[in-house]
């Protein structure tokens, strides 16, 4: 969400929304129950520095109508966001689909903006879209890059939501000198911590991906964020 222009700015409305979500709804209709609900933004693919003790909201329209309405929206006065995807993704058309369903009720308007790559893109970079769907692949097993594109502003205006919150980077930043590995586990679980409270991203789910492997070669591997690992590739003997 972005969050340095309405509605999004207000953390309540953010709060309110993730509330809403119905990620087991959106993994059993979209990936046919094919996928991990997330958490947090650090998911268990990332073994170690996930966080398993953030628990993700409770999907409830109670506690989502009383968020909104200390939001300062009510019935005469509902919350209504646009909600950018990208057209060509049928995945991303499907869930914000569901999402739209899912919010109204509590009647709230998710107007969805099926663009192409190009507005998509300037969406994002200008950061003149309200809430988008997008996605994270990790090329590694550290969290270290996707903790920069989450936190620096600078780097990313803090994965093009606005978000500039000096603690996160601070904590951020802690990570690139710790060189105990248990202390960077500490850190980054923080850091997953500060940024639930803050709700600017909603994590939805990683998917279970299948392999298939030909007994003609040798040396493929795939690492355990689902990364296909070519390095060590050769034809069998």
């Amino acid at each position: 969400m972005c969050v340095d222009h309405p509605p999004f700015d207000n953390i309540k409305a953010r709060q309110a929304v993730m509330h809403l979500v119905n990620k087991d709804a959106i993994i059993n209709l979209v990936a046919k129950g094919y996928a991990r609900k997330l958490s947090t933004f650090i998911g268990a693919n990332y073994g170690v520095f996930h966080n398993p003790n953030i628990k993700d909201r409770e999907n409830s329209v109670e506690i989502a109508k009383k968020l909104l309405a200390e939001a300062g929206y009510t019935d005469d006065n509902p919350l209504e966001f646009e909600l950018l995807t990208y057209a060509p993704n049928q995945e991303y058309v499907d869930i914000a689909t569901i999402i739209k369903s899912q919010l109204a009720q509590a009647g709230v308007t998710v107007n969805i903006n099926r663009a192409e790559r190009g507005v998509f893109v300037d969406g994002l970079m200008n950061r003149t879209y309200q809430a988008n769907l997008g996605q994270w692949t990790a090329d590694f097993d550290d969290p270290a890059d996707i903790g920069a594109f989450a936190t620096i502003y600078e780097d990313s205006f803090s994965w093009n939501s606005g978000w500039n919150n000096k603690e996160a980077a601070d904590t951020f930043r802690s990570t690139e000198n710790a060189f105990d590995r248990d202390e960077r586990i500490k850190i980054f679980h923080e850091l997953q911590e500060i940024m639930f409270y803050h709700s600017v991203v909603n994590p939805l789910y990683t998917k279970d991906v299948l392999y298939g492997f030909s007994d003609k070669i040798e040396g493929l591997r795939v690492s355990s964020t689902d990364r296909i690992l070519t390095s060590n590739l050769r034809k069998r003997n």
